[in-house]
């Protein structure tokens, strides 16, 4: 008996396996493409404007740096304060130990309007090596951060860098920073124009905080008041 063989159906088989894995391919890419613009149209992409504290922890002391994103403009303004500051014209007071009400009472203290979004987060000195390598970069404090985040371009990759900031950042303490949060960050720093905290900075009356015993509570707290003349200034700037 004549054997008979069917000639090409192994190499016909390779190909419509390799035409799978190519579509395969390309519904993947096309799906992250898509999933990557709706992060564009986001609330916290699309709001007026988005307020960040950020709470930088050194060896030497603490320092606060509100960070207000406005969308609209295309703008981002770092202000850059000590902790425990108090505004005795309103009656406000600015601890990192409540970063919530910090962000409210800042945006008080400059008669801006109220960001419907807020984030707050921590960042130690001796973790700035981390989050940098994270998000592709290097340096060692929070001057590295900044000047880094200035330069680096935006792309489809800052899906999974917005990731590893999230992750980052929740080692260190308190944080309510989200996935999307953390990527309106990494976009607006990419692409939007920056006054940044060596213009603003929020000074104090005195070299030292005030020490005040509080009886009611039993306890002793410390303030640093705000020269009233350099708020004025930055008030122009922040509007």
């Amino acid at each position: 008996m004549a054997r008979i063989q069917v000639g090409g159906s192994r190499s016909s088989s390779g190909k419509w396996i390799l035409i799978l894995i190519v579509i395969i391919i390309i519904g993947a890419v096309g799906g992250l493409f898509y999933y990557y613009n709706n992060l564009k149209n986001t609330t916290e992409m699309t709001a007026e404007a988005v307020s960040y504290l950020i709470t930088y922890e050194t060896k030497k002391d603490t320092q606060l740096y509100f960070v207000r994103i406005k969308n609209q403009s295309r703008k981002i303004f770092i202000l850059k304060s000590p902790d425990n500051i108090y505004y005795s014209d309103k009656g406000l007071y600015i601890d990192s130990l409540n970063p919530e009400e910090a962000l409210t009472n800042f945006e008080q203290m400059f008669d801006i309007d109220p960001s419907t979004i807020k984030y707050h987060f921590i960042l130690k000195e001796d973790n700035i090596p981390e989050v940098m390598t994270n998000i592709k970069g290097t340096g060692n404090n929070i001057d590295d951060l900044f000047n880094y985040l200035k330069i680096r371009k935006s792309g489809i990759l800052d899906i999974l860098t917005a990731n590893k900031l999230v992750e980052s950042v929740r080692k260190y303490g308190n944080t309510n920073l989200s996935f999307n949060g953390a990527f309106a960050f990494l976009e607006a720093f990419s692409n939007y124009s920056i006054t940044s905290y060596d213009k603003l900075v929020i000074k104090t009356l005195l070299s030292k905080p005030v020490s005040i015993n509080v009886p009611d509570l039993k306890k002793q707290i410390e303030r640093n008041y705000i020269d009233n003349t350099t708020l004025e200034t930055l008030k122009t700037i922040l509007e």
